[in-house]
């Protein structure tokens, strides 16, 4: 008779474990499916922010090609920096003779 108790007793722990085994697994699934749940959306928003970045970059280049890079502004600069320098010697030569005849 004792050793029918004990039988039972080990039957009924294997169950308990077993159950508990099942329980992990159906955790562990569960957790497994959020976690590819997870990726996937994390998958969908890289390829969203990676056509983002592609049309930055075109924006980026339709600017670049737009602006006027300091080799072409060179040549304008210096036609202002003259006009500037002879309109100033003009004003200051004005001043002496005004200084001068005064």
């Amino acid at each position: 008779m004792e050793e029918k108790n004990y039988q039972k007793e080990i039957d009924e722990h294997h169950d308990e474990l077993r159950m508990r085994g099942d329980s992990e697994i159906k955790n562990l699934r569960d957790r497994f499916d959020r976690h590819l749940e997870i990726y996937a959306q994390n998958g969908k928003e890289l390829a969203g922010l990676k056509a983002e970045v592609s049309g930055l970059r075109e924006d980026i280049k339709s600017v670049a090609e737009g602006m006027i890079y300091k080799i072409e502004f060179k040549p304008v600069q210096r036609f202002v920096y003259g006009v500037v320098a002879l309109a100033l010697s003009t004003i200051f030569v004005a001043l002496f003779a005004l200084v001068i005849k005064s």
